[in-house]
């Protein structure tokens, strides 16, 4: 899958309109794919871990601002 693929295929799991955070959807793709490579020890990216990738940026796309938090109440609701 190219990278162009790989980031609509994000911006869809997001549903971001087209050009909507794109830097920030490449970072995020990258940082996906480090943390992928880093726990399997590898080198380059398997076919079969690319849609993985995807649903771990679109992870990192909900988490951000929550760096740092340690606990959070919402709603009577502690986490």
């Amino acid at each position: 899958m190219t990278a162009q693929e790989m980031i609509l295929r994000l911006r869809r799991r997001l549903e971001l309109a087209d050009g909507q955070h794109s830097d920030l959807l490449c970072d995020l793709l990258a940082d996906a794919n480090a943390l992928i490579l880093g726990f399997t020890n590898r080198t380059e990216m398997p076919p079969a871990l690319e849609s993985v990738q995807c649903a771990l940026a679109a992870t990192l796309y909900n988490r951000l601002g929550m760096e740092g938090e340690h606990s959070r109440t919402e709603g009577g609701v502690s986490i």
